[in-house]
């Protein structure tokens, strides 16, 4: 019974955004959130979206932080961040798809902020390149950053949430629900020093993750998440999952603030 109401869930989100891309080609959807132009292939016109796709493939041969993934300039393996303070300990890879500067902003804030949900296949055809290319294939295990508590509730949806259901039903990936968050304090409304000082609890393993049995963990998952800021969230839930018995935990983000 309950594969049969997994399977329709997939179905129904299938058929709903079929029916979103058909009505964005017969009626067009506005205008293009990076050029500005009017499309008809969704929030972002064809044309952007091939330039971002080439983008993301140019950032990601970029020599990175083996800490924390941030593009490096003229450090060496390591960036001056992590060389004055390390945050990140429990994660064994971080990669961040573009730097959190000029356009990469609005297309958050537009995503997140004002809802534009057109936006989730085509950063979830993101993730799951940078997922090839920065991990490999053998990796099938995704663990969601969780939302505030009650945001999907109030809200209707949750991004992250959204990207994982989009990377389960058109790439395949397995998503766990490992994780829970406590509070409802945003981090983007805290100063660093804050953040350091709320990290520590801030996540925690889900009734769901305590319930599995260590013989059916897998032994590498993907943690996912839209922005990393200072890589106190990244940490926290890696540290989390380890204590689960998870041996390899590696982290996604679409943005990097730098």
């Amino acid at each position: 019974m309950t594969n049969v109401i997994i399977k329709f869930s997939r179905f129904t989100f299938i058929i709903k955004d079929y029916l979103r891309l058909l009505l964005n080609w017969a009626f067009g959807s506005g205008c293009c959130i990076v050029c500005g132009k009017e499309t008809v292939y969704g929030d972002i016109c064809k044309k952007c979206r091939q330039e971002l796709l080439l983008k993301a493939k140019e950032t990601s041969s970029l020599e990175r932080c083996s800490v924390c993934g941030k593009i490096l300039l003229s450090e060496n393996n390591i960036c001056m961040d992590c060389r004055k303070e390390r945050i990140i300990f429990s994660c064994d890879k971080v990669f961040s798809i573009f730097p959190y500067r000029l356009w990469a902003k609005n297309l958050m804030f537009q995503w997140k902020m004002l809802e534009r949900r057109g936006l989730s296949p085509f950063i979830a055809m993101l993730c799951s390149n940078a997922i090839k290319t920065q991990f490999g294939t053998e990796c099938h295990f995704i663990v969601p950053v969780p939302p505030r508590n009650g945001k999907i509730r109030k809200k209707g949806w949750d991004q992250i949430d959204e990207l994982c259901r989009y990377l389960e039903t058109n790439y395949g990936y397995k998503i766990l629900k490992l994780l829970k968050r406590k509070g409802n304090i945003q981090q983007k409304k805290l100063a660093r020093k804050e953040r350091l000082e709320n990290s520590a609890e801030k996540y925690s393993l889900s009734e769901k993750a305590l319930k599995l049995k260590r013989e059916n963990l897998p032994q590498r998952v993907i943690l996912i998440d839209d922005v990393m800021t200072t890589g106190i969230t990244v940490e926290s839930c890696a540290k989390a999952l380890k204590s689960l018995g998870i041996k390899k935990v590696d982290a996604l983000t679409v943005f990097i603030v730098d």
